[in-house]
């Protein structure tokens, strides 16, 4: 009698546990969209007040080129055996031609400095070309590589069987190499290693058979087996402290004509963030 009342306790208790722990992660999942959201909209305001400076240096470099002609025209008429009688309007003239010329020089820096500092940040937002064709090279049909993102998306179907956890043992040799060239292709880009936040393991499952539930635990059992497959052969220090894995169930679904595809919503997506402060912070070490 005591042994069945003990049973039912735990039945009780345990659909309370799995609703705590879904606002939990709806908590933890809202609390990442706003991040995101807000660092994105920061970064845009940060690229448009730099391409207005972009615009006011061009607009005054082309006012200090219409200036610098008419000086110019001048300082020609001028006869340098008289240079010793210029009046001081004369010498008023030349002094502006100096500054003008000075201040060319500061805008010309600046413009170069505004479009290294472009072409810097907008490396962070994808693997090199080479980079990337390199790693496409050794994938198969259930492994693609989103060049504009670099994000590496497999099939779970070709990693587990159905309901199951447990990684398939053919796939192991197969994903051991991606993820090592994946790995090394980010961690020793020094400039883009630097600017890491995170690389995320993401497992995201279809709406076929079981619930919402039954699939965020099978996505979350996926997403940690596939985190300590990766601790046991590739041993760094930086990828340990940027890495995490989380399952998504089926909320992120990819659709088709806006119908639910089962098999490519059946997926393990791996990807890096960069971190905003860093996208920042390089602006501002080339502007100023």
């Amino acid at each position: 009698m005591q042994e069945i009342n003990k049973n039912n306790s735990f039945y009780m208790f345990y659909p309370l546990l799995i609703a705590v722990l879904f606002v939990l992660f709806l908590f933890i999942f809202c609390a990442l969209l706003y991040k995101n959201v807000a660092a994105k909209a920061e970064i845009q305001e940060e690229y448009k007040k730099l391409l207005n400076q972009k615009e006011a240096f061009e607009q005054s470099k082309k006012d200090f080129k219409q200036r610098q002609d008419l000086i110019l025209s001048l300082s020609k008429n001028l006869d340098l055996n008289q240079t010793v009688n210029l009046n001081s309007k004369d010498r008023d003239f030349l002094l502006l031609l100096t500054q003008f010329q000075k201040q060319e020089d500061e805008l010309n820096s600046l413009k170069n400095n505004f479009n290294l500092a472009k072409k810097r940040i907008l490396e962070l937002s994808f693997l090199q070309s080479d980079t990337i064709l390199a790693l496409q090279a050794i994938l198969d049909a259930n492994i693609s590589l989103d060049s504009q993102s670099g994000a590496v998306v497999i099939s779970s179907d070709s990693l587990f069987n159905e309901s199951s956890y447990n990684l398939k043992s053919e796939a192991k040799s197969k994903l051991r190499k991606v993820l090592s060239e994946y790995f090394d292709a980010i961690l020793e880009n020094k400039e883009l290693s630097q600017s890491l936040e995170h690389i995320i393991i993401e497992v995201h499952t279809d709406s076929q058979g079981s619930s919402y539930m039954y699939k965020l635990d099978l996505s979350h059992k996926r997403a940690y087996e596939l985190l300590g497959f990766i601790n046991s052969f590739y041993k760094n220090d930086r990828l340990s402290s940027l890495i995490l894995a989380s399952g998504k169930s089926f909320s992120q679904p990819v659709l088709v004509n806006g119908v639910e595809d089962k098999a490519a919503s059946n997926r393990v997506k791996i990807y890096f963030t960069v971190s905003h402060k860093a996208i920042i912070e390089k602006f501002e070490n080339f502007l100023y």
